[in-house]
């Protein structure tokens, strides 16, 4: 059998093929360089570095110039910086020489005085009870020879002429000193020509000391020996 020729058709297929793909290569060629940093619109700005580089390295000449002037000044600072003139204060304040005038603060020792005046050993010197008392003081010699007679019986402890000698004097007048119950004891000084113990006495404390009265209580002197 004859072969039958190829149709028209079957004959554009490899032209519309071809002429597909060149269209597809070039518009993925034109995306390409659009989008690419590299594409054909890149080498403008390549081109206008070449000014600014030089501008830029001008720049960076100059600010690392005034950078080296500036720096000495900064460095500088720290020569002066350390200069501790303030460290050597220390070599002055080795002033202990001062520091040795406290012991004149030692002088306290004179507090020490007081405890010669705080001796009151000389303070405690009793004194005699004789004058204990705001009352009037009557001489041994001044008062009666009856008086006499009764304070002789009271140093010699008696006998008393009366059962009440010697009884607690309660100093309910409150003319004698205040002391406590039964410091006080009463004695009768006779009064010649009366009938009774009549109105004078002598009251004696535990003490020593000694008062007369002639009024029966309304009254005393204290007795001065």
């Amino acid at each position: 059998m004859a072969e039958q020729p190829p149709s028209a058709q079957a004959q554009r297929r490899p032209i519309i093929i071809g002429v597909i793909v060149v269209i597809v290569a070039l518009i993925a060629l034109v995306l390409w360089q659009t989008v690419s940093p590299g594409g054909s619109q890149a080498p403008t700005p390549t081109q206008e570095p070449a000014a600014t580089v030089e501008e830029r390295a001008a720049d960076t000449e100059s600010a690392n110039a005034e950078t080296a002037t500036e720096a000495p000044a900064e460095t500088e600072a720290p020569a002066d910086t350390p200069d501790p003139t303030d460290t050597e204060a220390p070599a002055d304040t080795p002033v202990p020489t001062n520091t040795e005038e406290p012991t004149a603060t030692e002088e306290p020792t004179a507090t020490e005085e007081p405890t010669e005046t705080a001796t009151p050993a000389d303070t405690p010197t009793p004194e005699p009870p004789a004058q204990v008392s705001d009352l009037d003081p009557i001489a041994y010699e001044d008062l009666p020879p009856e008086a006499h007679d009764t304070i002789a019986l009271i140093d010699e402890d008696g006998p008393f002429p009366y059962d009440k000698d010697g009884s607690t004097f309660q100093n309910r007048e409150g003319i004698l000193p205040d002391r406590p119950e039964g410091y006080y004891s009463e004695y009768t000084v006779i009064t010649p020509g009366s009938d009774d113990r009549g109105a004078r006495r002598i009251v004696a404390g535990e003490d020593g000391e000694l008062y007369y009265t002639d009024d029966h209580y309304e009254s005393f002197e204290e007795v001065i020996r």
